[in-house]
């Protein structure tokens, strides 16, 4: 054998090992840092019940469109809401006309829908639907995915009921296929507790940066207040002065966690799907987006994030195993997915 094929050998034996090694830290880390995270979480249990609302503010529920395949699906679970004071603002970023099409044969005047004078993206996007919606409560439904019939009337009595004490509010969520059955729970959407729970704002997003757990799920599963998107002077999917293309949803909750608690409601209120037309990261795209993640957390130890030394060790450390995972990626190692 040539020295140079043992040589090429042995590098790829070591660093399969190495590959399999991160994937074990990764596992471990995760049930390790959930665990002590947790423990530390403060969580208040709403045991009350929360009657019927006597008034009905407006919500805003906004769909940032780019793809067709699932689009009417999403739609009319917007539209079948159990709530009755509430648009859907429909921000059309596609390049045909097939999504204004399907809005068309709805005509429903609740439907406002408006088509970009340029490809913005799926980050401008949704604070293109910002901009355009009147409601005092914003409810971003992606273009893929489902609400429950109860979703808005739930999360608003719950708005209601607690006040200003609380930034957002969310809900355990389910996982469907293509055709909108029920897939078994993976990391991502694994259910926080059986009982209705206020956890704290701040412990939360230490929660989030040093488990990289987003337990409140992605833009389809959470509400909250237009103003508390709008008081925010560098932007809710933005860091502190500077623009952030990777980790979009965390972002923005981190930045409404720093405005209040978060409400977790146990009732199943949306449903996030899993298809093959979803984006897909590349290589490189996993290694800048694992590498944004240190950037991330010292953007936020600036605003108040982190200032316990256990969480903030925490944080760094998964950083650099996320690193490490995203580089052998790029090398084009299989790595266990959980």
């Amino acid at each position: 054998m040539k020295k140079e094929e043992k040589g090429s050998r042995y590098f790829w034996n070591r660093s399969q090992k190495v590959s399999n090694l991160v994937s074990t830290l990764l596992e471990k880390y995760e049930r390790f840092t959930n665990s002590l995270a947790a423990s530390s979480l403060s969580r208040q249990y709403l045991d009350i019940q929360i009657g019927n609302l006597n008034v009905q503010p407006k919500v805003s529920i906004c769909i940032p469109a780019f793809k067709i395949d699932y689009f009417e699906e999403a739609l009319d679970s917007a539209i079948s809401q159990k709530y009755s004071n509430f648009e859907v603002i429909v921000c059309d970023d596609s390049p045909g006309d097939r999504i204004k099409e399907v809005v068309l044969k709805k005509n429903d005047p609740r439907i406002i829908y408006h088509k970009n004078q340029k490809h913005l993206g799926g980050r401008q996007n949704y604070l293109e639907c910002i901009k355009i919606s009147t409601g005092e409560y914003i409810k971003f439904l992606n273009d893929d995915d489902v609400l429950s019939d109860r979703c808005l009337a739930t999360m608003v009595q719950y708005f209601e009921f607690l006040g200003p004490m609380i930034s957002m509010v969310t809900s355990d969520r389910k996982l469907i296929d293509e055709n909108g059955e029920i897939l078994p729970d993976r990391s991502i959407n694994r259910k926080i507790t059986d009982r209705n729970v206020i956890f704290k704002g701040k412990e939360t997003g230490d929660y989030l940066l040093s488990t990289h757990r987003v337990i409140m799920g992605e833009p389809s599963s959470v509400m909250f207040r237009r103003r508390d998107a709008l008081r925010i002077p560098h932007g809710i999917i933005n860091l502190t002065n500077k623009k952030s293309y990777c980790h979009v949803d965390l972002i923005m909750w981190l930045n409404l966690l720093k405005l209040g608690d978060l409400a977790y409601i146990s009732e199943i209120l949306s449903f996030t799907r899993i298809h093959k037309n979803q984006v897909r990261w590349n290589r490189e795209t996993y290694l800048r987006c694992a590498s944004s993640w240190l950037v991330i957390i010292f953007s936020f130890f600036k605003e108040g994030y982190l200032r316990k030394i256990r969480t903030l060790l925490l944080a760094i450390w998964f950083s650099g195993l996320g690193v490490s995972w995203a580089f052998l990626k790029l090398l084009g190692f299989d790595l266990l997915e959980s």
